[in-house]
């Protein structure tokens, strides 16, 4: 049964009976009340009886159609597990890059992949997914180019502001609970399709790695990927990594995730960038070039 409730500006659709035990079901049915016009949003509204949610309710907002003849929701379709795996995690260019860090003795190095693609084509082989967020941190981002560009300046920019207002930089630590809070509000209103490895030096806390994803999940890691490449250079990590590794080890071990990344992966990026953090700053390492872009010109 479905009760329609009309407030200012907003028409609340609630399909009562069922229950609601799963938003992932509810934001599928609601997904059948939108007719092109306006927004539709979705949501589990708590209950009783011992039930943990008692209906699903869809609100339409911003002009979305709200009469009972021709906004009538239909319940969504039962899904395997596959099924939803599919399509809560499409493949998409977050998995196509590969970005990897660890933690040693006194520092900390991230690589990524340097290839801007989209679908089949290779746009540039140059492009630098390491950002350097102040003087003792580093970011390096996967995901959806404008997303990944947006989104990591914007926590730049802030954690510079920060700086500017106190007088004092934020911890590592600090600023990735900054960057997680700020992807959780946006997972909301409008996800940011972006996997991030933050990389810093503290002196107090030494060197870190935090590791958060595009749903918001933050953890502090000795080592991290994303993407394809992950595959390779978490497993690699997992035999040669240890902890108080000096700068050497850990680019000899970078270099075989490189090499593994290259020789193993159908869709390997040829070229990556190695940035480092230590106590005197972060600074860019090296790169590991087997292509570069040429300028042709036009014909």
């Amino acid at each position: 049964m479905a009760a329609i409730v009309k407030a200012d500006k907003v028409c609340y659709l609630a399909t009562i009976g069922g229950g609601c035990p799963d938003e992932y079901q509810c934001a599928l049915t609601c997904s059948t009340c939108y007719r092109g016009v306006g927004k539709v949003a979705s949501y589990c509204r708590a209950g009783g009886g011992g039930f943990p949610y008692d209906s699903c309710v869809c609100a339409m907002s911003d002009g979305a159609p709200c009469s009972p003849s021709e906004q009538q929701c239909v319940p969504a379709p039962k899904q395997s597990k596959s099924q939803r795996s599919n399509l809560q995690n499409p493949p998409d260019q977050q998995a196509m890059e590969s970005i990897f860090g660890l933690v040693g003795d006194g520092f900390a190095v991230v690589a990524a992949d340097t290839s801007a693609v989209h679908s089949i084509l290779v746009h540039k082989s140059n492009e630098d997914k390491i950002m350097v967020l102040d003087s003792h941190k580093l970011v390096a981002a996967s995901g959806e180019p404008g997303d990944r560009v947006q989104f990591t300046e914007y926590i730049q920019k802030n954690v510079a502001l920060y700086q500017f207002r106190n007088g004092i930089p934020l911890t590592t630590a600090a600023a990735a609970n900054f960057t997680r809070g700020e992807l959780a509000t946006a997972l909301r209103k409008n996800p940011y399709m972006v996997n991030i490895l933050m990389a810093g030096f503290d002196k107090e806390a030494g060197a870190s790695l935090y590791y958060i994803d595009y749903i918001a999940s933050l953890h502090k890691v000795e080592k991290g990927a994303f993407g394809y490449g992950s595959y390779f250079a978490l497993s690699l990590m997992d035999r040669h990594y240890h902890s108080g590794m000096s700068v050497e080890e850990a680019i000899d071990l970078v270099d075989k995730c490189i090499i593994e990344i290259r020789s193993r992966l159908v869709v390997a990026p040829p070229n990556f960038v190695i940035k480092i953090v230590d106590k005197d700053g972060a600074r860019e390492y090296a790169w590991r070039e087997s292509i570069r872009d040429i300028n042709v010109a036009a014909a």
